[in-house]
């Protein structure tokens, strides 16, 4: 696109060099003599303030730990964000080397996530080329979009912590079996592995829409539920031609009649939100099961949870 500066509070009348963002895609490192320091080029940090990429905090000077009488320069810093590299003619064996420093937290970007794996279909687990996506939950602006091909490897992404993700692939004739993953209470860099998997749009197919969540011995739908609800109405428009079957299930726990009623209401309550986007309710059945068809022990909560689901079977296409 065509550049635009980014400002007078990073820019100064002499010249700027060595840019480096850092992973959390907030943390601006660079080299100046134009903003006060301790010798020839110092090296300083601005954070970025919103999305226009033209509002900076003030450029903090690194400290004469860093920085040095002469030329510094070219600091960079990996994902996991506790050493730093740079160029420095202090204590150089020629004109400028290559040093490794420890960072201060003060100095440090925030933290990140690197999350690594592969796309495979869900019936022969062999790898597939698609489209991997990170959206937080409610937080359009926060999708990730990366290309994934089985020939190049793994995907690789990015993410910041303090949220919740859904991860999902996309490529035609395929649904995506989506993947949570929670790094709200993470603090610290983190390398995490996920295969996300894509199921062939056939008759006979069955999974658990895992992300449809209800208020507790309620049938409202959470609003955590509607991204992925959005994607299984837009795969049926893109698909006029199939039908699907809705399968409700709770645990155990309570009175039976009321667990049938209860499972009743939510497949019902995911129908409705179905139609009203536009997809024909007779394109659409459903059965409740109670707490009949536990997928885990019903001992713990934990588990009492994974068996509170509903699931989704591709009957004609």
């Amino acid at each position: 696109s065509e550049p635009k500066s980014m400002g007078n509070v990073i820019n100064t009348a002499e010249d700027e060099f060595t840019p480096f963002l850092a992973s959390d895609n907030k943390a601006l490192y660079f080299s100046t003599k134009g903003h006060a320091g301790f010798g020839e080029n110092d090296i300083f940090v601005s954070r970025r303030l919103d999305e226009t990429w033209t509002k900076w905090s003030e450029p903090v000077n690194l400290g004469p730990t860093i920085n040095s009488s002469g030329w510094d320069g070219y600091f960079t810093i990996p994902a996991s964000g506790d050493f730093a590299y740079l160029c420095s003619q202090n204590d150089s064996f020629g004109e400028e080397d290559i040093f490794r420093i420890k960072l201060p937290e003060a100095t440090k970007p925030e933290a990140v996530a690197i999350v690594s794996g592969s796309v495979l279909n869900s019936v022969t687990s062999k790898p597939m080329a698609a489209n991997v996506f990170a959206n937080a939950f409610g937080e359009k602006s926060d999708s990730i979009k990366i290309d994934y091909s089985p020939i190049t490897g793994d995907f690789k992404m990015i993410l910041p912590l303090k949220k919740k993700f859904v991860l999902y692939a996309k490529a035609a004739g395929f649904l995506s079996i989506n993947e949570s993953l929670d790094l709200s209470k993470e603090t610290k860099y983190r390398e995490i592995k996920r295969n996300i998997y894509l199921m062939p749009i056939e008759a006979g197919q069955k999974a658990q829409l895992k992300e449809v969540v209800f208020q507790q011995s309620s049938y409202e739908l959470l609003p955590a539920s509607f991204q992925e609800l959005d994607k299984m109405v837009e795969m049926m428009k893109e698909n006029m031609a199939i039908e699907i079957h809705l399968d409700g299930h709770t645990d155990n726990q309570g009175d039976w009649n009321q667990n049938i009623k209860l499972s009743e209401n939510r497949v019902t309550e995911v129908k409705k939100y179905m139609v009203s986007k536009g997809i024909a309710a007779k394109r659409i059945t459903t059965k409740a099961w109670g707490g009949s068809k536990a997928l885990f022990s019903n001992e713990s909560e934990a588990t009492r949870m994974k068996n509170r689901r509903v699931e989704f079977t591709i009957k004609k296409k």
